[in-house]
């Protein structure tokens, strides 16, 4: 979690309380390599912030997985949009992260 506490600093001008009320909502999840955090036509109820490793967006076509993209370290991943509007995600997203609900 220090990674995202760091990189939270580093972009935001946050009081210790802030950062502390954030490190308390976040939990760690480690996901093995190909290991689904989040799929299509689920609600995205939690977003991830990658410590370590990679992760990728994508949609199923009807033959095929197309990628959208990738996330690297120190990046936040989900579905935005679903995480926002509680509504279905669109994409799909595979494999270390942290995340709050």
């Amino acid at each position: 979690m220090n990674h995202l506490i760091f990189n939270i600093e580093r972009t935001f001008k946050a009081s210790k309380e802030e950062l502390s009320a954030l490190g308390n909502a976040m939990e760690e999840e480690h996901l093995k390599r190909n290991e689904v955090f989040l799929k299509s036509g689920q609600v995205c109820n939690k977003l991830a912030f990658i410590s370590k490793g990679s992760m990728r967006l994508f949609y199923d076509s009807p033959d095929k997985e197309v990628c959208n993209d990738f996330f690297f370290e120190n990046s936040m991943v989900g579905s935005l949009t679903s995480f926002l509007s509680q509504t279905p995600s669109l994409v799909n997203c595979k494999k270390r992260a942290w995340y709050t609900t």
